[in-house]
Order: C-alpha cells, then structure tokens, then sequence
C-alpha cells in the first residue's frame, strides 16, 4: 500500500514540475524524490517516473493537483497543524514533501494479512495461501455474523423452520460451492474460501425479507438507544458469546502450542482435522442446548420449578449419552473421516487418529456444560453461565497447555482441551450440589 502511495505522490509531484514559472528550488526538491520524464505518445502521454513508465491522458495534472487537495484535507481534518493547500503551483512541491513525510511516517509497512496468518501458526510453506484464505473470511465475516443474529431471531420470532432452512442452505451452497470453485474452476484454497464467504450471503437473503415485510412480531423499525437495556441484553449473552468465541480461543491456542512444541506442519494439519471433528460435535451440542432455552425459559416464567429440573435431569442424561457415543465413535472410526481430508497421506492420517483419543477423551463432558450453561443463562443465573463458559474457554485452556507439557512432556498437550471440561464439569456438580443444600 505504501508503494503505491508513493507513486502516486511521484505522479503528483509531476504536476508542479511541468510549468515553466515553478521556482527552480521547488523543482529541484520534487525531481530528488522522483525522476521524471514525460514523452507524448499519441492521445497518451507516457510518463517515466524513477525507471517506471505510466500512461496517462492530456490534463492529468489538474486531476493530480486536485487529488493532493482531498489527500490535505483529509489530513487537516485529521492533524491539528494546518495543511490546508491551495491551488498555486509553487505550494505543490512543499505539499507533497509534507505528504510524503506524513506517508512515511504512518505507513512504514505493508498493510497485509501475514502476521495474522503467521499468529495462527502458518509457516513460510503455507504462508501464501493461508493469507489468500483469510482475506476472504476478513472481508465476508459481517455477512456471518448477519446469518447468526438473524438465525436466532427468526428462532424467537416463531419460525425455527426458516431458520433451519436458511441454515441448510447456507451450508450447502458451501458444500456445492466447495466442489465446483476447486475442481471444475480450478480456484484451489481461494475457491475454497469463496465457498466459505459466500454460504452465510445466501442465509441472509432467505431470512431477511422475514423481517423487512414484518412477518412477524419482530422486525426493523426506528428507535431511540438505550444504554441500560443495551447492558443489560449485553450481559445476558455474554456466555453465549463466550461459549461461541471459545471455538476460536481454543483453536489459536493449539495451533500456538502444536508449534512451539516442535510438532510442525504435521501438527497442525492434523490439528486442522481434529478441529474439523471437534467442530461438528460442539454444532450438534449448541444446537440441542440453544433448542432447550426457550423450554428452560417458559417452565420458570411460569413458576414449574420442579419440572425445570426434570427436564434439566433428562436432558443431562441425554447429553452424557450423546457425548459418549461420539467419543466411541472417534476412537472407533475417526481414520475414516480423515481420509476424507488427506487420501494420499497415511503418515498425516495415522498421526491425527492417534492423538484424536488423548483429544477426544473427556468430550464426553463437553455437551454437559454447555447444557448447563444454556440453563442457567435461560433461567436468569447469568453469573454461573459466565463462570462456567469462562472456566471452559479462557481460563482452564491456556493454564493447562502452559503448565502440563513442561511437567508430563509434549505429548501432554493433547488433552489439555479434555482436562478442562472435566474440572468444569466438576465445577459445575458443585454448583449443583450446593445449589440444592441451600
């Protein structure tokens, strides 16, 4: 960006050296920051500034003089010194010094994806795509975030099948998608990323004329903001926003510690995997728990306290079975859904279920808390749900993968994730347990 910031004040700093009345100083000082050379070329003028040739059309030179005023007033509006330029000639070749003093000072790097990608654990082999798949996740992420609040609406506004039916197509627009930008278009990761940035832009334009027809109870009016509810809406999801967020917590602290720990670029494609895996069983637990809070909420607005515990009983049971099935089926099967991802790398295949067990092997305990926090969050104890979303995802996590591979050794590492949702799953039967004591 800054290159070509750079060249387009060159371009401008043309402008004053063309007329014959400019102050040789001023002349001077411009022709040290660009040499110039302009030769007319039919309609075109070809311009050669410092060894680069440009192209531009008769009159160029008052549109340049005329982009270094917005660039100066932008600056004025943005400084407290005054910058203000005029139309003169002489004022062109200090403007743009100052311009360029300003330019050098604010934009001394690229603005550019790599040191995200290289803080998510990309190395210089995979820096390149990493960097072109994250550009369109940056770009596209509004229209996600858009699909998620406009899911959870339609939800709460009675049509959970249009929801659902958003969410499916969404989701399979980016499967369809997937395939048809990768093989037939040829687009590699990029054609991947564009499956992924344009799947939530279809959820959108199905849920959305819900809301812009006033279909239902709820929908887009004027209204004047209000601190205090806002707070208030704020703290109420805020577990469920940690709940959420601790997907992404969880995954820079692995690729972080998979890297520092030696394990490479094996690691973290066979962390990619695993996350794959954790991903589509933490999906179906969010969505049993987010499934149950509206049952949660009725049962204790209308006063049926011991039939909210019934319920919170069943689902438990419920949730613990599921988990189980899940780990056995990851033990048992997770090869297979590997070689999905990486047919023709059995070394990468062998690696990843291998440490899927020490991953996996508490899972089991992972839709039991996220139960109880969807319960307690739809029965107002907001304080318990923030706690046990926090225990889970900001706090446990890290301590755990800071403290157990120095003292057991790497291999450690690998069920961190699993020691934490055990000693949250104990947190919470104390919460139980002292919530029925007293």
């Amino acid at each position: 960006m800054r290159r070509i910031l750079l060249l387009t004040l060159s371009v401008i700093a043309l402008c004053g050296c063309q007329k014959a009345q400019e102050p040789a100083g001023g002349a001077q000082e411009v022709m040290e920051n660009a040499e110039t050379e302009k030769i007319t070329d039919g309609l075109l003028e070809k311009v050669r500034i410092s060894g680069a040739e440009v192209y531009a059309l008769p009159g160029y030179e008052q549109v340049c003089r005329s982009l270094l005023e917005v660039v100066l007033i932008r600056l004025n509006r943005q400084q407290d010194a005054a910058l203000a330029g005029g139309p003169s000639d002489p004022r062109v070749s200090r403007d743009c010094d100052l311009v360029r003093r300003y330019i050098d000072n604010h934009f001394k790097e690229d603005l550019n994806l790599d040191p995200l990608a290289r803080l998510l654990g990309a190395s210089d082999g995979v820096l390149g795509p990493a960097c072109s798949y994250l550009w369109f996740i940056v770009t596209f992420a509004p229209f996600q975030l858009f699909s998620f609040l406009l899911g959870g609406m339609a939800r709460n506004d009675g049509r959970p099948r249009l929801a659902m039916t958003a969410m499916i197509l969404g989701a399979g627009s980016n499967i369809l998608l997937d395939y048809v930008f990768m093989y037939p278009l040829n687009l590699g990761i990029r054609g991947a990323a564009m499956a992924t940035a344009l799947g939530p832009i279809f959820s959108v334009l199905i849920l959305l004329p819900h809301f812009l027809r006033k279909r239902g109870a709820l929908y887009f009016a004027p209204c004047r903001p209000r601190l205090r509810e806002a707070g208030d809406i704020a703290a109420c999801g805020l577990p469920s926003f940690v709940m959420e967020f601790s997907i992404g917590i969880v995954t820079f602290l692995y690729n972080f510690a998979v890297t520092r720990h030696g394990y490479g670029e094996l690691g973290l494609a066979a962390y990619l995997m695993m996350g794959y895996l954790m991903l589509i069983l933490l999906t179906l637990f969010l969505g049993m728990a987010e499934g149950l809070q509206p049952v949660f909420s009725r049962f204790m607005a209308s006063g049926e306290g011991e039939r909210n515990r019934a319920m919170r009983r069943f689902s438990a049971g419920v949730f613990l079975g599921v988990g189980l099935v899940s780990c056995a089926l990851i033990f048992l099967c997770s090869r297979w859904f590997y070689l999905l991802f990486a047919p023709e790398d059995p070394e990468l295949v062998a690696f990843a279920a291998e440490k899927s067990v020490p991953y996996f092997c508490g899972f089991f305990l992972t839709g039991f808390n996220i139960l109880m926090i969807s319960f307690w969050q739809a029965t107002q104890e907001t304080g318990r749900a923030l706690a046990v979303s926090l225990l889970r995802s900001v706090i446990l996590p890290p301590a755990l993968l800071l403290i157990l591979p120095p003292l057991l050794g790497r291999e450690a590492l690998w069920v961190c994730q699993s020691a934490a949702d055990a000693l949250t799953a104990l947190f919470v039967i104390f919460f139980l347990v002292f919530s029925r004591l007293s």
